[in-house]
């Protein structure tokens, strides 16, 4: 079983770094650090963006439902995923707490299946319901399936053919 990346211990290194500061840590917390800002800034620089576009959040579920909430535009709007897929089997509401919708599909081994995107593409597409705007895929999956090259470019050529283009 999958088990959570923070239910354990820190690295042995991470944890005695952060012991070696004790309670002598001079400066202020909440973001507001020379620590926090140089990584903000490394972490920016890696991705090509300035490090106060780069927000740090305390779980998985946090940044997942800061990504969604950033890239709906609309009420209505809804995610597609893999029925197994974490946001919709274990991120406890994040994305319905903004109101919005998961359309979970059939998978195999954790991805999606293009046909059946594509179904939802051609038959969910009216204001009366829930809309896709959004296709949530994992590599890897919950449940330990990797894409090909050409099943992500399958997937691709559907999202920019039907103007999610996110």
């Amino acid at each position: 079983m999958l088990r959570s990346d923070y239910v354990g211990c820190p690295h042995p290194k991470v944890l005695g770094c952060m012991m070696s500061f004790g309670e002598s840590w001079p400066e202020g917390s909440y973001g507001d650090d020379s620590l926090t800002w140089e990584g903000r800034s490394a972490i920016g620089s890696l991705f090509g963006v300035s490090g106060e576009k780069v927000f740090f959040v305390p779980t998985g579920s946090a940044a997942n439902r800061l990504a969604l909430a950033i890239l709906f535009e609309k009420s209505y709007e809804a995610v597609i995923c893999a029925e197994s897929a974490h946001i919709n089997k274990h991120e406890a509401g994040a994305v319905g707490s903004m109101g919005h919708s998961i359309i979970p599909v059939s998978h195999v081994c954790g991805k999606v299946l293009p046909d059946e995107v594509q179904s939802i593409y051609e038959t969910r597409r009216d204001l009366h319901g829930a809309c896709p705007a959004i296709l949530s895929i994992a590599n890897a999956t919950e449940v330990g399936g990797v894409y090909s090259a050409s099943e992500l470019a399958t997937l691709s050529e559907g999202i920019f053919r039907h103007g999610l283009l996110r």
